[in-house]
């Protein structure tokens, strides 16, 4: 299996906090692998997720992309987001072009791109996420499913190797859920990875081929579904079992 995106002993603690975020996260994603990312919140799943975005510096460790360390500096960003694409759990802190066309082309333009292959781009990501018809429409008219949509078109733009989702699909309605996955198969089916947060146990039960589970900023476990969800000692030991049967754990004093 080919390594795409390797995270490497990831320590981080936001300025001002004495509470570390992530304490010594290690993690990979191999061409074409669909791996979901379970935890409670807090766990650190989405600020592991910026992290691997390069949107935040780890005060510790490195991230990798096909080998590679990723640098900071604004070229080596610019190439890093080019190869790793992140959705938000809120398409609103994602879009903020007039119109459609022109969000979801920012990307592109801002590569460097001709006019002519910036237009081929949108008009690829927005026929593949089924937004077509909605090209000409300002944002803010927008439903929230066409909202995600619209912000997953405006990543696939980039064309990413990788495709990182925070949340993505909690605000969708089931058949809007089922479009999104639909779209995240095609997206494997061309040789992409996608590492997708959620809480979506069902989800993670019948799309994932991995799971990464985080708690208190480290990951406890990383297996196939199955493994995990039948493994009574395991599911102790990330704190699902709870979850899993649909109890929450008793008040502590």
């Amino acid at each position: 299996m080919t390594v795409l995106l390797e995270v490497r002993d990831l320590h981080f603690c936001y300025p001002g906090s004495a509470e570390p975020v992530l304490r010594g996260v290690s993690l990979h994603l191999g061409a074409g692998e669909k791996v979901a990312l379970i935890g409670s919140n807090g766990s650190g799943k989405s600020t592991l997720l910026l992290h691997c975005n390069g949107i935040l510096r780890p005060d510790r460790g490195q991230v990798r992309v096909a080998g590679q360390v990723m640098g900071y500096e604004q070229q080596a960003l610019r190439a890093w987001r080019r190869q790793v694409g992140l959705i938000f759990q809120y398409p609103d802190d994602q879009l903020f072009s007039a119109s459609v066309a022109q969000d979801i082309s920012f990307g592109p333009l801002n590569l460097g791109l001709s006019d002519s292959l910036a237009r081929q781009r949108v008009a690829d990501a927005a026929a593949l996420c089924g937004v077509t018809h909605l090209l000409a429409r300002p944002t803010h008219a927008l439903s929230g499913g066409e909202k995600t949509r619209v912000a997953l078109a405006g990543v696939l733009a980039m064309e990413p190797r990788i495709l990182l989702a925070d949340e993505a699909l909690s605000t969708l309605d089931p058949w809007m859920r089922l479009h999104m996955l639909a779209i995240f198969e095609r997206l494997v089916a061309q040789g992409k990875s996608i590492l997708l947060a959620t809480h979506d146990l069902h989800t993670v039960r019948t799309w994932a081929e991995r799971v990464i589970v985080m708690r208190a900023g480290q990951v406890l476990a990383d297996a196939p579904p199955a493994q995990l969800f039948s493994d009574p000692v395991l599911l102790t030991r990330t704190g699902l079992d709870a979850v899993v049967k649909g109890v929450l754990p008793p008040d502590r004093p």
